[in-house]
């Protein structure tokens, strides 16, 4: 009977998580004895902890996947050059030598052109990885919070014309202008 409750329960698991295979069986969470003929394909051989482990590239890519992945992982790719081909030259003739007293702005200004090759990385990282998608989805929106950031104070840096000008002074000078009329 205790046999038997096992293999019910591993097949309830099995369901629920989805089957594995592995060509060693001593990870089972079962021995072969317990199992009756025919329902050793059926459990995870790996156990629970098989969910934290990464893939390796290798196997996702040419081993049995869901389908999507065979439109996607060549799509996100093609992306993802199309996107470098586009950001790297600009982002290369951004990396000249500049003014002493503009280093910040440069700075600035290649964190915020960076943004499109620097989501398509991480948006094919995704594909490639699946079982880090959020991690890696949070990584690519704490960059955009960044270069929102290094955005606003490009335009103050714009606005002063130098780098050496603090926030406040900034906002001072905004303050000084007449208020204009955006709406008709």
């Amino acid at each position: 009977v205790g046999a038997a409750a096992s293999v019910g329960g591993a097949r309830a698991f099995t369901e629920v998580v989805g089957n594995g295979t592995s060509s060693d069986n001593s990870t089972s969470l079962m021995s072969e004895h317990d199992l009756s003929e025919g329902e050793e394909h059926k459990l995870c051989l790996h156990g629970i902890g098989a969910a934290l482990q990464l893939p390796r590239v290798i196997d996702h890519l040419l081993m049995p996947h869901p389908m999507v992945y065979t439109f996607a992982i060549p799509l996100a790719g093609l992306a993802l050059l199309a996107t470098a081909y586009i950001s790297v030259p600009h982002l290369s003739s951004l990396c000249r030598d500049v003014e002493p007293d503009l280093e910040c702005r440069g700075h600035l200004l290649r964190i915020v052109a960076a943004v499109p090759l620097v989501i398509a990385a991480f948006k094919f990282a995704a594909v490639i990885m699946p079982r880090i998608w959020k991690l890696l989805f949070f990584a690519a929106a704490v960059y955009e919070v960044v270069a929102f950031g290094a955005f606003m104070r490009l335009i103050m840096n714009l606005v002063s014309d130098h780098d050496g000008w603090t926030d406040k002074e900034v906002l001072s000078i905004f303050r000084q202008a007449e208020p204009t009329k955006v709406w008709a």
